[in-house]
């Protein structure tokens, strides 16, 4: 039994007024979690749901402003089970109208005709019910100027909706009444056909027809609508930390840091955990890290050409040459190392800027590691191990690394740490020969002092199988969600 299932039995066990509105042939996607739940509550009791959804580990979101409409919540409902998240639009009213501007027109559900559906256990309308809101749809979002005759062909939407109304209702007759209207449906071949003064009619029950003064507000408002959504989801392929497309915690952006030792599965579980939220949340996803993933091309450039080379090879002299003598191309090297770092450093900090605006534009941010402001060269912290060793130049640029990396761990974020646990071994599985026993020692240690230093910390061993480890990696993501 999924969380979907417990949800819905525990509104029959409180006896709450409710159905879900969509139509009953695509209940099997949304109980999948493929597809939304419309859910229509009696406004009496929505505080008791809400309270329902809470104890569920629900998260009520904030919405962007061309989807945010009166009478309705919106509600993301986890299943840890499967690590994934079921979308639930909870309205207090039935929403009529054009799909941008539905905040207009509305129906209770006590005006409604609602049965039990067995086979999921919910309460759904009535399949007559259903087609007069299909009907509804029709007369709210088609052109009906100058048309005497509306056509929904097979390749419509609607037509597979309407057309399993019909026959599970078994009409014979093309005649209906909507809101009290008659209305005629004339059966073709592949196609519907509805009079267009019928359609008319139905909008003016809803007081939707040019003699009507709130008519040209309401058509202008809904394509205003329309077109900033669509132009903000375009915009936001283009600038992703910048704005804000759909929806977001009801508590604002929070940014989530995975943090581990190499071979951990870091790099893996964000890519799971945005592909996962990405589906209704307003995520993006930040590397801090100085390897192959995405940065400065000219730090990738020098990272790539020669400083892995030629660091290698100081930190060998370093050992054989206990005394360390003087040398003019010992200090270039050192120079160019110490450059590198503080190049590294800025390049981090500006990625913190900009993730630091994206929470502000209530963004969730997955982050593949963090940077902390601890000495030693390791675990994407201050790098330049060697600089304080040398001259007046190298020792300026480590105290500029330094400082950048205070300035990062200073930054006023909601941060969530997931820690994912490896043992040595299956570190040199994961990545054979990548790092020594003393090397993997080293990381330990520095996670220690983070997590000392941290609060919102969640600890997940990677020992177990991958779909346990992606499991405890989603619930974690959860909670940081929830309670941060």
């Amino acid at each position: 039994m999924n969380s979907l299932d417990i949800f819905f039995e525990k509104l029959n066990e409180d006896n709450i007024h409710y159905a879900v509105f969509k139509s009953v042939d695509s209940l099997s996607l949304s109980f999948s979690g493929d597809e939304d739940i419309d859910l229509v509550v009696d406004p009496a009791q929505i505080s008791n749901v809400l309270s329902i959804i809470e104890r569920m580990e629900g998260i009520v979101c904030c919405l962007h402003k061309s989807l945010t409409t009166k009478h309705r919540y919106d509600i993301l409902l986890p299943d840890f089970q499967n690590s994934k998240f079921y979308h639930i639009d909870l309205h207090e009213k039935i929403p009529i109208g054009l799909k941008f501007n539905k905040f207009n027109f509305y129906k209770d559900l006590k005006e409604c005709q609602i049965v039990f559906n067995k086979a999921y256990g919910v309460f759904c309308f009535t399949r007559y019910e259903e087609l007069c809101l299909l009907i509804c749809k029709i007369a709210f979002r088609k052109n009906l100027f100058f048309k005497k005759k509306i056509i929904i062909k097979s390749t419509d939407t609607m037509y597979s909706e309407i057309s399993n109304c019909i026959n599970e209702l078994n009409l014979k007759t093309s005649s209906l009444h909507v809101f009290g209207k008659p209305l005629t449906i004339k059966f073709l071949d592949n196609k519907f056909q509805f009079e267009s003064k019928d359609l008319k009619a139905i909008r003016k029950v809803f007081h939707f027809t040019p003699l009507y003064a709130n008519y040209y507000k309401r058509i202008f408002r809904h394509y205003g609508r329309k077109v900033t959504y669509k132009l903000h989801r375009y915009l936001s392929k283009w600038a992703p930390n910048r704005i804000f497309d759909r929806r977001a915690p009801q508590t604002g952006g929070k940014l989530i840091a995975l943090i581990g030792v190499d071979g951990s599965g870091k790099s893996s579980h964000v890519k799971k955990l945005y592909n996962t939220l990405s589906w209704k949340l307003s995520v993006n996803t930040a590397y801090l890290g100085s390897g192959d993933g995405p940065g400065w091309y000219f730090r990738r450039a020098l990272t790539k050409f020669l400083i892995k080379q030629k660091r290698s090879n100081v930190a060998k002299n370093l050992l054989k040459n206990q005394e360390n003598q003087k040398s003019l191309k010992r200090d270039i090297v050192y120079i160019i190392i110490g450059i590198h770092a503080l190049i590294l450093a800025c390049e981090r900090f500006s990625k913190v800027k900009k993730i630091q605006k994206a929470i502000q534009n209530n963004i969730v941010i997955i982050s593949d590691r963090w940077p902390h402001n601890y000495s030693g060269g390791v675990l994407d912290g201050p790098v330049n191990v060697f600089a304080s060793q040398r001259n007046i130049i190298t020792q300026l640029l480590s105290r500029l690394e330094q400082y950048a990396y205070d300035k990062i761990n200073m930054t006023d974020l909601k941060i969530g740490f997931i820690f994912l646990e490896t043992s040595f071994e299956d570190t040199m599985k994961r990545k054979p020969g990548e790092l020594s026993l003393e090397d993997y020692n080293r990381r330990v240690d520095v996670i220690k002092k983070i997590k000392g230093n941290t609060e919102h910390v969640f600890n997940i061993k990677t020992t177990p199988s991958m779909e346990l480890v992606e499991k405890d990696v989603f619930e974690a993501t959860w909670k940081i969600l929830n309670d941060l």
